[in-house]
């Protein structure tokens, strides 16, 4: 069959062995979860080294290659109690999840909760990483998690760990718009007028 294409047996297993290799690396990129837990709504998913962590401390590291993450906002724990989110609307609600929704809960003993953004922050970065840190878990005692494009909500486990706090950070420029069908169509009859024009004048 691939001799019909023009493509010799000595070229074909080459490619079709780079096909296989490339297919099983993008599985594995995107494993999720961590060992830690997880994060709905992300791709990817990577521990961190060390206690804590902080902007600088995730730009040293590269988290998902890259080292120019911005803090955005912290949900933390405060005597006992959990504070909702200022900039860019971060909320997390800790909770057993519940039939799709998290349960009412004020104890940051629950493993797992929902978490939300304002839109807004999509409109700004082009990537949102959220940072689940929990108490004693070591040697891995946080996690970045790479949200898909376009996501503001979700849930999070920690498996059998207290949550300490969730961070949100971002990085690159945002507001990537689609261009709409009329506009296409525009641009090309524009291409096309101008082609025209410049064949119209050579005659």
């Amino acid at each position: 069959m691939l001799t019909r294409f023009g493509i010799r047996p000595a070229v074909a297993a080459p490619l079709m062995m780079l096909g296989l290799l490339l297919f099983g690396f993008s599985g594995t990129a995107s494993a999720v979860p961590c060992d830690s837990g997880y994060v709905t709504g992300s791709s990817l998913c990577q521990d961190g080294v060390g206690n804590n962590d902080s902007e600088s401390i995730v730009n040293d590291q590269d988290f998902f290659s890259y080292d120019d993450w911005v803090f955005l906002n912290k949900y933390d724990v405060d005597e006992d109690e959990y504070s909702s989110g200022g900039d860019w609307g971060w909320m997390v609600e800790p909770g057993p999840i519940v039939a799709g929704a998290c349960a009412e809960s004020n104890d940051w003993a629950e493993p797992d909760g929902c978490w939300s953004f304002d839109t807004s922050v999509w409109d700004n970065f082009e990537d949102v990483m959220i940072v689940v840190k929990t108490g004693n878990n070591d040697p891995v005692y946080f996690s970045g998690y790479l949200l898909e494009q376009g996501v503001t909500e979700g849930f999070f486990d920690t498996g059998d760990k207290d949550v300490s706090h969730l961070t949100l950070y971002a990085r690159g420029d945002g507001d990537f718009e689609v261009p709409e069908p009329t506009s296409l169509a525009m641009l090309g009859a524009g291409l096309l007028g101008m082609g025209l024009f410049r064949r119209r004048r050579k005659v």
